[in-house]
């Protein structure tokens, strides 16, 4: 839940577009309004798509239009103003606040302590306003945070609930009912263990350079395998919340939950994502030989299970990142073979 859900905005039509970016541009305004300038910088993504999951239940928003300090000259942008977005507002500090003490704890400078102690004045402030259960997930999640935990499943638990009761929070000021706002809680919990699992994944090849702590490879030291065993294995998981996500997004749409918008807006963010992590694909999943890792032999081994097939299926063998579905045809169903099982079919013959 700290900003790396968003959508390619070329990706999107043009009445998508318009609705992300006026709630985006409404937190950004709310947060300078309430703050200062460079407070702005602290505006969360998934909290645009938050909004925009509740789009339909905010019937009283007010249209105007904001200076963007990110344009020369403040050319202004359409944006949305309401109270929620204000409290979406508040909330991005939060998480800019978890985040700041993330960075302070993995890399300590004293410019991020300062920080960190700036911010803490107005986390002060508003946790009081939040829910007794929402205040105990974000201090759970801090002190995971600050503490370095190497427990990645009770991190990823955590992260999945800190994204359900920030989503809560918002809906609840809305006029969606108590069961509405617990399906949208639900799509975005899958939400907040896809980040945590997507983050490490992006980092994996930065942190092995920097010795930095990354769960891949530390499950790589304690359990005697390979970081590409390693890999696959948190990419999988990855694609099996991705399916889950996005079979409830269907649901959510069919029975009209959420809007067109968001769908359409949340499948490119996840697009996003994904190629993002594709694109992040570390050498080791490329070049075979053995790496001294924090001053322990790793075999990093090339693996033709890339993960990368949508249904995640144990059966799947997708190949060189290729993205072609593979024999599980119960979850893929198009009947494609993978390049391995094509060079075994040219071996045959």
């Amino acid at each position: 839940m700290l900003g790396h859900l968003k959508p390619a905005i070329c990706s999107l039509n043009s009445e998508s577009k318009l609705e992300y970016r006026q709630f985006y541009c409404g937190i950004c305004a709310a947060l300078r309004r309430e703050n200062s300038l460079p407070y702005a910088l602290f505006l969360n993504n998934e909290l645009t798509l938050v909004l925009l999951a509740f789009q339909t239940y905010l019937l009283d928003n007010q249209k105007l239009t904001t200076p963007c300090p990110a344009k020369i000259y403040l050319q202004r942008n359409p944006a949305y103003q309401h109270s929620v977005i204000n409290l979406a507002s508040r909330l991005s500090l939060v998480l800019g606040w978890l985040k700041v003490n993330d960075w302070a704890t993995d890399r300590p400078r004293f410019y991020k302590r300062i920080l960190s102690n700036i911010l803490q004045g107005k986390i002060n402030k508003i946790l009081p306003e939040l829910n007794p259960n929402t205040q105990q997930v974000i201090q759970h999640y801090l002190d995971l945070t600050i503490s370095n935990s190497t427990d990645f499943e009770e991190v990823r638990l955590y992260s999945g609930l800190l994204s359900q009761s920030i989503t809560l929070e918002i809906g609840k000021q809305t006029q969606a009912n108590s069961i509405v706002i617990e399906k949208i809680g639900s799509l975005f919990q899958i939400i907040g263990e896809m980040i945590a699992i997507a983050d490490h994944l992006l980092d994996v090849e930065a942190d092995l350079l920097g010795n930095q702590y990354n769960p891949i490879i530390e499950q790589a030291h304690t359990q005697n395998t390979t970081l590409a065993d390693l890999y696959l294995k948190f990419k999988k998981d990855y694609n099996y919340l991705k399916i889950n996500a996005l079979f409830q997004l269907n649901e959510l749409t069919e029975q009209s939950i959420v809007s067109q918008n968001f769908s359409i807006t949340f499948q490119a963010s996840i697009n996003h994502l994904t190629s993002k992590i594709t694109q992040a694909t570390p050498t080791f999943m490329l070049n075979e030989n053995t790496q001294q890792v924090m001053g322990k032999p790793i075999l990093l081994k090339n693996d033709c299970d890339c993960g990368d097939c949508d249904c995640g299926c144990d059966n799947c063998n997708c190949c060189d990142n290729c993205g072609s579905c593979c024999e599980c045809t119960h979850c893929c169903e198009c009947g494609e073979t993978t390049r391995k099982q094509s060079k075994r079919k040219n071996n045959d013959m």
